[in-house]
């Protein structure tokens, strides 16, 4: 089964360091330096960060650390950062962080930054897809093993500072919370819902926190309902209760403990006709894979 992914955008490499204690590592300037578990220093992809105690992570200003997340004082959750040791040097000289990938603008020759490993630069130098993905400009996605999903809006999405950023993953604005999937390891944006893709990623349903994920990942239901198999493929919503009966005819579904009767439109339960059975509803795609809680 293939995973989703959207077409992201990249972030102009930064050439301002900066010296952590001991002078072995250099972070960007707009980094913090905090200690490793080996007494030496990495770099946290965020200016005034909060070194967590464990030496692995780290946390945005004004919060604070906590297992595999980041406490804001509302008691919401904010994305925690894997420390990183090292940094990509491109080209020129100028610099991206551990697990990114130095793409050049064919226009302007600057170099940009993939948060992505190994990642595929897009021909217009100013988007990037992961890696084994194909760019599509015209419908500005990543294609690749039968899965694409459109880009996000820049204007209402955190990329909507990257090109002047260089803070060089699209992270979250530490104000926005978000729900962490089981697990630890992805997260979806505040009242979303984690539904588990067969890749063991996930994908974010927008509809509520507590929506019903139809089998693969793919699409979501409102919350009490049932999807429902659509002949060809994908799925349909039933407005009744998880349990509900979804009609062969793909329209319409009935009540717990009985059966459709397409014919005359009818659900039955034995030989008692107890009601007309209801009109299913699309079914609500997720969004792309949840994004990575470490980087």
């Amino acid at each position: 089964m293939g995973f989703w992914t959207i077409l992201i955008f990249i972030s102009l490499a930064s050439a301002v360091k900066k010296e952590c204690p001991g002078g072995n590592v250099t972070c960007r300037d707009s980094a913090t330096c905090c200690p490793l578990t080996d007494k030496s220093y990495g770099c946290c992809p965020m200016e005034n960060a909060v070194c967590c105690d464990d030496r692995i992570h780290c946390c945005p200003e004004n919060t604070h650390c906590a297992i595999d997340m980041c406490i804001q004082s509302n008691n919401r959750s904010v994305e925690i950062h894997l420390l990183r040791n090292k940094d990509v040097i491109c080209d020129d000289q100028s610099v991206c962080s551990d697990g990114n990938t130095c793409c050049k603008n064919p226009h302007t020759q600057k170099i940009g930054c993939c948060p992505e490993k190994s990642a595929v630069c897009c021909d217009d130098g100013l988007h990037c897809c992961p890696e084994g993905t194909t760019c599509n400009l015209d419908e500005r996605t990543c294609d690749g093993d039968g899965y694409v999903t459109h880009i996000y809006d820049s204007h209402k999405k955190s990329f909507d500072t990257i090109i002047s950023n260089i803070t060089l993953a699209p992270l979250r604005s530490d104000k926005e919370s978000s729900v962490i999937c089981p697990g630890g390891q992805y997260q979806c944006p505040d009242g979303n819902t984690c539904c588990n893709l067969p890749n063991q990623r996930y994908s974010c349903c927008p509809l509520s926190v507590r929506a019903v994920c139809c089998m693969g990942g793919l699409q979501c239901c409102p919350e009490g309902n049932t999807c429902c198999k659509l002949p060809n493929q994908g799925y349909s919503c039933c407005p009744l209760s998880v349990t509900a009966v979804c009609c062969t005819d793909g329209l319409y579904c009935c009540p717990e403990h009985t059966h459709c009767d397409s014919s005359t439109h009818t659900c039955y339960q034995g030989a008692r006709n107890v009601t007309s059975p209801l009109r299913r509803i699309p079914a609500t795609p997720t969004v792309a894979n949840a994004k990575e809680s470490f980087f």
